[in-house]
């Protein structure tokens, strides 16, 4: 609707949402180059953020082991998280 013209009050109106939400979703998914609203490309700009979204972490066997290991070398929690980041194996 954006695109054939329609104001984005109108577009809200159809669609039945807040006029903020259309003024939200066209800043964030218009294309840059053009300013036109296609949903190939928010459908493609939606998937991306899903694959790169940060995954929630478990708290695994192996991850104990590794934290239980460290606490035994009298690390402190925040030294075992920043060891955990770096992707660090115990070297005894």
């Amino acid at each position: 609707m954006h695109n054939s013209g329609h104001s984005q009050k109108d577009t809200a109106k159809a669609i039945e949402k807040d006029k903020s939400v259309v003024s939200r979703e066209l800043q964030g998914n218009c294309d840059r180059r053009n300013g036109q609203y296609r949903h190939e490309l928010t459908q493609r700009k939606y998937e991306h953020r899903q694959k790169n979204k940060p995954k929630r972490r478990r708290f695994n066997d192996d991850v104990k082991a590794f934290v239980d290991e460290y606490i035994k070398l009298d690390y402190s929690p925040e030294q075992v998280s920043g060891r955990a980041k770096q992707g660090s194996t115990i070297q005894i």
